[in-house]
């Protein structure tokens, strides 16, 4: 959903041999990326990944509503996949360690991309003065524009 399609337009591909998207219905996901048509991605289902497998490969899962079925099915391709490392952004993490066995798996609340997440922060921290210094000043202008507007 939003997440694919801030990824694509970020040009995160750019950094990769190639960029895969796995989606329930790539006719859909096709569609809502039509207007980057400059966006070079393949669409593919699950059942459709891991041939031939991909150590070197990197995946991130963005996901809601999976059913014990496409639970399965989406385990069953990363383990034929073998990817170098699996990052799990779902708010509800699809896999367990225990359901990836030997794959590189975190999701968004291990402790390990919760310090990556503290350490982002801890270099962006001196950066909040300014950032909500300019905030204050555009809601300042904007109020301004809205009163001079009313009048």
């Amino acid at each position: 959903g939003m997440l694919g399609r801030g990824l694509t337009r970020s040009g995160v591909g750019e950094r990769f041999r190639s960029t895969v998207f796995v989606t329930r219905n790539p006719k859909n996901l096709r569609k809502r990326l039509r207007r980057w048509t400059d966006t070079q991605v393949a669409l593919m289902r699950p059942a459709e990944i891991g041939y031939p497998r991909e150590p070197q490969s990197l995946v991130v899962i963005a996901t809601t509503d999976v059913n014990d079925e496409y639970e399965a099915t989406l385990q069953d391709a990363l383990l034929r996949l073998e990817p170098r490392a699996i990052v799990d952004l779902s708010s509800i993490p699809l896999l367990s360690g225990a359901a990836v066995g030997k794959l590189d798996y975190v999701s968004m609340y291990d402790e390990e991309f919760l310090r990556f997440i503290e350490q982002n922060n801890e270099r962006l921290a001196p950066k909040l003065p300014l950032l909500l210094s300019e905030i204050e000043a555009k809601l300042r202008k904007a109020r301004s524009d809205f009163y001079a507007s009313a009048t």
